[in-house]
């Protein structure tokens, strides 16, 4: 559920702000079940996070978030099972 996982991810969030390290911290994340096989649709939720929530709350500079998918190939990967529709040309 992407609810769920965003909430779970605010939390973590919230949690390494409030915990004020002066190394940082790292929190992992796992949701094996958002969207395992539509990139596009990964990236959407990820995006709603990043774009939204970090921006809304101020927390662009002090959190960042690395997504991984089982469908994400680098630009210069490309191959057949790629989404040209995520493809972004500007990246190569």
């Amino acid at each position: 559920n992407p609810t769920d996982c965003l909430a779970v991810v605010l939390e973590e969030t919230w949690n390494l702000v409030l915990s004020k390290q002066k190394n940082g911290g790292t929190t992992l994340v796992v949701c094996p079940d958002l969207f395992p096989e539509d990139f596009v649709e990964f990236m959407g939720i990820h995006n709603v996070f990043q774009e939204g929530v970090l921006v809304d709350q101020e927390l662009t500079e002090q959190i960042q978030v690395a997504p991984f998918h089982p469908k994400f190939v680098f630009a210069n990967d490309v191959d057949d099972e790629y989404d040209e529709d995520y493809h972004d040309d500007d990246a190569d």
